[in-house]
């Protein structure tokens, strides 16, 4: 059997395309809300994720 590890970022991309970057973020913040609830990331790493997400340049 064959297992795959799904990280973060391949949650992320599940919801592409974006129409905007505020789309984006928002999948963003909803992944790492998630993962946190999940315990599977720290609420501090998390925010530090969606805080870059939201500074970051955005090409559609």
């Amino acid at each position: 059997m064959i297992y795959r590890r799904v990280t973060l970022l391949d949650e992320i991309w599940a919801g592409a395309p974006f129409r905007d970057k505020g789309a984006l973020v928002a999948r963003v913040r909803a992944t790492v809300d998630a993962w946190v609830s999940a315990g599977l990331l720290r609420r501090s790493d998390g925010d530090k994720v969606v805080a870059t997400a939201g500074a970051a340049s955005y090409k559609p």
